[in-house]
């Protein structure tokens, strides 16, 4: 599974969550967003991703922080080094390569 399933499968168990706890219909939940409830429902079986501002209006609806509806933070050092590695390989034959262009 991607890391965009991932976090859109975080997401929708949160949407699922809060709007049980509200005991609240997805017909309604639907009115408020401005959508179907058939567009909710995909939303619901993850066939679809929930915009932001949708997202917005949810923490407002049931009084949530916006990040309750997101995963934790992860640490990216590993991914970033990897990167900063290959920049520095490509820095490095770039120079070599100027280097033998110049001599």
């Amino acid at each position: 599974m991607s890391n965009k399933n991932k976090i859109n499968s975080f997401i929708v168990n949160k949407i699922k969550e809060y709007r049980k706890e509200a005991n609240m219909q997805q017909n309604i939940i639907a009115d408020i967003l401005g959508i179907s409830r058939v567009a909710y429902i995909n939303i619901e079986k993850e066939r679809q991703y929930m915009s932001i501002d949708k997202v917005y209006i949810l923490a407002c609806v049931y009084k949530k922080q916006i990040s309750d509806f997101f995963p934790p933070l992860i640490n990216i050092e590993p991914e970033i080094q990897i990167v900063e590695d290959i920049e520095i390989k490509r820095i490095k034959r770039i120079t070599k390569n100027a280097k033998s262009i110049i001599l």
